[in-house]
């Protein structure tokens, strides 16, 4: 759903308008990444969040739901970007759908996308990550 210039107005004022539906109060939404799922820094309540969009279809709305769950669930023991409640919802259309999280501590907000790829390399971060998962796993049968 890559979008001309001049679009971008109204798809960012309908971002906004879920953010003010779930996330009263969200403030100083801006732009820093374009194209199919547009990303945003925004205030709210008094901190620097991330702000995610997307496409609506049911399928992409149930695996933003399952991934809120298990980046929440590995932020209990990390830290991570975990979300901010009520985590997913969609615009009033159906057309968007639109999460909220913190940035993770000590990760420049902007940083993040010019990476051209991330991954970890940390023997420890590697076996500390699996043995996270594996529970989550457990806990979720």
């Amino acid at each position: 759903m890559i979008l001309a210039d001049h679009d971008y107005t109204e798809y960012d004022q309908k971002v906004q308008a879920t953010l003010d539906q779930y996330w009263p109060g969200t403030t100083e939404l801006t732009n820093i990444k374009r194209g199919d799922d547009p990303v945003y820094t925004a205030m709210f309540n008094g901190q620097n969040v991330i702000v995610k969009s997307t496409g609506y279809t049911a399928d992409k709305e149930s695996a933003n739901e399952h991934q809120a769950t298990y980046v929440n669930y590995i932020g209990e023991n990390l830290s991570v970007a975990n979300y901010i409640s009520p985590n997913v919802e969609h615009s009033d259309d159906m057309s968007l759908i639109v999460t909220m999280s913190r940035f993770a501590p000590g990760v420049c907000p902007t940083c993040v996308y010019d990476a051209p790829s991330l991954y970890w390399s940390d023997e420890d971060i590697v076996k500390t990550l699996g043995t996270y998962l594996a529970q989550f796993r457990k806990d979720s049968q």
